[in-house]
């Protein structure tokens, strides 16, 4: 079992934290390209819609129609696999407790110095340290999730599946359970991530927020993604 640090916005941070997120989507990289057509070398003529797929680690080249990408290749998901872990990284800041004249703490000071790194013995940082979160609302100066430590992480996640997809192939049932929510408008249900902009389907919302994070025409351009499924792990 391997371990490794994953980025969340605040609004996925929420979906996770009350069970509505249970997948991502991260982009290929790099991405595969579309061939011609022609041989190009390989031992057997190349169809026009296959795609050239290098290897992540080597010059190797697969070549593959598929509609979801080469036999096996889920195997190279940076991201880890089935029973892997990935522990989350959202933005945060630190306060030192502030202790009363009866030792108590009921007041912190926020701390803008460097960063205490994990200890090696795995002392429980969380005892000199209080750690808000911004998608919990929390007020004052916030730092990049980038820079959040292991030790101040609150949620650990345990990958079940990992797949590589178009992103456009999306459908309902997967996009909510990226986080899409659904509400009730007039009698109609809509589709929203916000809780502000709503949508006809949840695909749509979740294209929306897809173009938030990635910019604009980022949906059209629809790259592979790995799909990355997972549970929340308890503490």
């Amino acid at each position: 079992m391997k371990e490794r640090p994953i980025l969340f916005s605040g609004a996925m941070v929420r979906a996770i934290l009350s069970g509505a997120k249970t997948q991502t989507r991260r982009i290929v990289k790099p991405q595969p390209t579309k061939t011609s057509g022609t041989n190009r070398g390989y031992p057997l003529p190349l169809m026009a819609n296959d795609w050239a797929w290098p290897h992540p680690r080597s010059v190797a080249t697969t070549i593959s129609n598929r509609p979801n990408g080469p036999l096996g290749w889920e195997i190279h998901c940076p991201y880890g696999q089935p029973g892997d872990r990935l522990w989350v990284r959202e933005s945060f800041n630190l306060g030192r407790p502030l202790l009363n004249c009866e030792g108590v703490a009921d007041d912190e000071e926020l701390w803008i110095g460097r960063l205490p790194k994990d200890d090696p013995r795995k002392q429980p940082f969380m005892r000199a340290w209080r750690v808000g979160y911004a998608a919990d609302g929390c007020e004052g100066k916030m730092r990049p999730s980038i820079h959040m430590p292991r030790w101040a992480s609150r949620m650990t996640l345990e990958i079940t599946s990992v797949r590589v997809e178009r992103l456009n192939d999306i459908n309902e049932a997967d996009a909510i359970a990226e986080g899409v929510t659904a509400v009730s408008s007039g009698g109609v249900t809509l589709f929203t991530t916000t809780g502000v902009n709503c949508f006809q389907t949840a695909k749509d919302a979740y294209a929306a927020l897809w173009e938030s994070i990635n910019g604009p025409g980022s949906w059209d351009a629809n790259p592979w993604v790995w799909v990355v499924e997972f549970r929340r792990i308890e503490r």
